[in-house]
């Protein structure tokens, strides 16, 4: 079973910012869009701002690994119930 992967958390490349260019992308590094012809550099902080807290909204971490570990627990469950099926159709 594979786990959640909660959305990225994105920052701002303003290197062609003199030119109203913004890379927004990953903290790895990873482009997610770019936007061009940017009057208003807030806005385009604002759109970073609200995707971040939106992310961990939907997402925070401690609810994550809260998750995780009750996937795991059910996991557990299930491998015992199956050996105890099988031991008791090997008995009879």
């Amino acid at each position: 079973m594979s786990t959640f992967k909660p959305y990225p958390e994105i920052v701002i490349d303003d290197m062609g910012a003199e030119y109203g260019v913004y890379r927004l992308m990953t903290k790895s590094g990873d482009d997610i869009f770019t936007i061009s012809d940017c009057r208003r550099p807030e806005d385009v902080q604002r759109l970073v701002d609200c995707w971040n807290a939106c992310r961990k909204l939907y997402s925070p971490s401690a609810h994550i690994t809260e998750t995780d570990a009750y996937v795991a627990r059910l996991e557990a469950l299930r491998k015992e119930a199956v050996a105890r099926a099988a031991a008791t159709e090997a008995a009879e």
